[in-house]
């Protein structure tokens, strides 16, 4: 006799039901470390928002959609597809809530927007709040693009909505007063600093063919482009050379203490050469703009105006830094949509700190990063040399050291008595350390070995002279110095 099998179907309401009852009564190992009592309004401490978000994503992996920062109550929400996860979030301090689509869904509908979708004009960003990835165009996708545009998000389903702004997306740059070079007017994003040199960083479509900057009056040099990175990413570095100028760590009057990624959600500040302070919300994360420069993924979107000289300015919640002016559209006057580089992202690529208020001096050589544990340390090697050939000098140095972390530096000076044309200087790890990320150098790692070549600007070094690069990586029970090689051709 064949029998039938019954399944009781449960809501995924009541799914969830079950599972915040289930976490009301965790305790000790399977709680969130340091969790925020229900009670804080996060609201009133953006740090402690984008810190929780922070651990809720990680901890939580492929079972949140995203995290938001819910005005209303002053909590953070993190999105869950699995509603066992909902014990998670409770006892951190959040709030879960069970949702259709999952992160993946989502990423996906981002990728298939990437590769059928990448119009100028066009903007597209996950939204947790809706549980959809919201796609935005300009005034200037009209005819053949915008059919092409909504025949992409309709194939999506509800995965993505399609939305009209006004205006035209465009990165925020024309000539006016604030920070010059001989061919855009912007503004100073936050100043930085690494091993007592001090920078600041602005938008990388300022810096891109902008070699010296002046200040405010056009005529003093304040400093020279180190780097720039744009279209992709949309920072660049910029080093002070005036010893007269000073490096606060305030935006204004506003001090700054420390950066931090944004929170969908959070109230936020922005502070531009041309419109001055405006304020806002952030909407989304890791949005894609699609310039008519090219495209720059991995950007902050907000309701805050900006218009063009605005570029490359500070967006910053509280006393922590944020993100960089980099684009959009509309003005201060109409409203619009504003995209920032997370300011996090420049910090880590050029492996510098934040100037916070308070630490920072007039002079070039006083100021240290707060996390240093260690002494330098240095590894020094050469060869070739003389006879009218190129020749190489590496010095390895442990400039910074924190636990689990550290900051290399390697000079390369040229011993010869000719120019190089190129140069490799090569290592190997002894401690199990690990590289994660790296500024003006080309590496290729295999294990614990490390291959570092010049990049196209830094390849030729006159006879005397020196060029650098950095990295920053990770360790786990010692940070050994390595010997290193050199070459040169």
């Amino acid at each position: 006799m064949r029998r039938t099998a019954f399944r009781r179907i449960v809501s995924p309401a009541v799914l969830l039901a079950c599972a915040l009852a289930a976490a009301s009564s965790l305790t000790g190992a399977s709680a969130q470390p340091s969790p925020v009592p229900s009670s804080v309004d996060l609201n009133r401490d953006p740090g402690a928002a984008s810190a929780l978000s922070s651990r809720l994503r990680e901890r939580l992996g492929a079972r949140t959609a995203g995290t938001y920062l819910d005005r209303a109550s002053g909590r953070v929400v993190a999105t869950i597809t699995d509603p066992a996860a909902a014990a998670d979030v409770t006892a951190a301090g959040a709030v879960p809530r069970l949702v259709t689509r999952s992160r993946a869904q989502l990423d996906s509908a981002t990728s298939a927007l990437g590769r059928t979708a990448r119009i100028a004009g066009t903007s597209w960003a996950v939204d947790p709040v809706t549980n959809q990835v919201a796609v935005q165009y300009d005034s200037t996708v009209k005819g053949e693009a915008l059919t092409r545009l909504r025949s992409a998000v309709a194939k999506l389903g509800g995965a993505a909505r399609l939305e009209a702004t006004p205006g035209a997306l465009t990165p925020f740059m024309s000539g006016g007063d604030a920070i010059y070079s001989s061919r855009a007017r912007c503004s100073l994003g936050f100043n930085v600093q690494r091993n007592g040199t001090y920078y600041f960083l602005t938008a990388g479509h300022c810096g891109n063919g902008s070699s010296t900057w002046y200040g405010s009056n056009r005529s003093t040099t304040i400093g020279s482009l180190v780097n720039s990175s744009f279209p992709g990413n949309d920072y660049a570095l910029v080093q002070y050379t005036n010893p007269n100028v000073s490096h606060e760590g305030t935006v204004g009057s506003q001090p700054i203490t420390g950066a931090a990624n944004a929170t969908v959600g959070q109230s936020v500040t922005r502070r531009g050469s041309t419109t001055g302070t405006r304020t806002g919300t952030v909407t989304g994360l890791n949005a894609t703009v699609n310039y008519p420069q090219g495209s720059v993924s991995g950007l902050i979107r907000t309701t805050v105006c900006a218009e063009q000289g605005d570029s490359g300015g500070s967006l910053y919640s509280g006393s922590t830094a944020l993100g960089l002016t980099s684009g959009g559209n509309g003005n201060c006057l109409t409203g619009g949509t504003t995209y920032f580089q997370p300011v996090t992202e420049a910090l880590s690529a050029y492996g510098v700190s934040m100037v916070t208020s308070g630490s920072q001096s007039t002079s070039q050589s006083t100021t240290t990063s707060p996390r240093t544990t260690t002494t330098t340390r240095t590894s020094t090697t050469t060869s070739g040399g003389g006879g009218g050939t190129a020749g190489c000098q590496a010095t390895y140095t442990i400039a910074n050291q924190w636990p689990g972390g550290f900051q290399g530096d390697v000079s390369i000076r040229n011993t010869g008595t000719s120019a190089t044309r190129s140069w490799t200087v090569q290592w190997t790890f002894s401690g199990g350390q690990t590289i994660t990320s790296s500024w003006n150098v080309a590496l290729s790692v295999s294990g614990g070995s490390v291959t570092a070549r010049n990049v196209d600007y830094n390849g030729t070094i006159a006879p005397g002279s020196s060029t650098s690069f950095g990295f920053q990586g990770t360790w786990t029970s010692a940070n050994p110095v390595p010997s290193v090689s050199c070459s040169a051709g």
